[in-house]
């Protein structure tokens, strides 16, 4: 797992996902999140699994869980930045940084995917007129990120509690444990998001 996420950190700062064809855009970023962000927060979850005695059955199943709650981290806080609020200049150069610097993110995997083939292109130009954010701004209003991912979060939030479900079943002994501490983390994070 450490592994995995030192492949991840290269991926996240070795590639210009600028220069990255389209077509191969969602693939890189979402390898990145899982390596980077899922393998991360498997390795806490098994890590205190382990300690606490837990079988290779539910370590298996945690690894997946805590995959999937690695991936829905790293979407909310990729596209926190995109709030359209008014912040200092060191703040906001901060939070566009990923964007600056070209990284792969959940921003970029958005825009490869989206149904519009000019999205793509818009957020390209907007990103290299950065740090003057007016075409970023116009990108961010006409593709409605927001509500697109929020609604997209949350189908995906359901299906992991499904999964949780599926998995300890109904009614077993680890289920009582895993879905509430999944479900307050995920309420944290949609805390963090609406207030940011």
């Amino acid at each position: 797992m450490l592994y995995s996420g030192h492949v991840g950190q290269a991926l996240d700062i070795g590639i210009d996902i600028a220069e990255v064809p389209q077509e191969e855009i969602s693939s890189i970023c979402k390898s990145t999140m899982h390596l980077k962000t899922g393998e991360l927060m498997s390795a806490s979850v098994k890590l205190g699994a382990i300690a606490g005695g837990a079988s290779t059955k539910v370590l298996n199943a945690l690894q997946e869980i805590s995959i999937e709650l690695g991936f829905i981290l790293q979407i909310f806080d990729d596209l926190k930045v995109f709030k359209l609020h008014p912040l200092d200049d060191d703040h906001r150069r901060k939070n566009f940084e990923d964007l600056i610097n070209h990284r792969p993110c959940y921003i970029w995997q958005f825009a490869a995917e989206h149904s519009n083939p000019a999205c793509f292109s818009e957020l390209r130009k907007a990103v290299s007129q950065l740090p003057s954010e007016v075409l970023l701004r116009d990108w961010i209003e006409a593709y409605d990120i927001h509500t697109t991912t929020l609604l997209s979060l949350k189908s995906r939030i359901q299906c992991l509690y499904e999964k949780i479900d599926f998995t300890f079943g109904a009614d077993g002994v680890h289920r009582p444990k895993v879905k509430p501490i999944v479900e307050n983390l995920i309420k944290s994070l949609e805390e963090a998001y609406e207030k940011n």
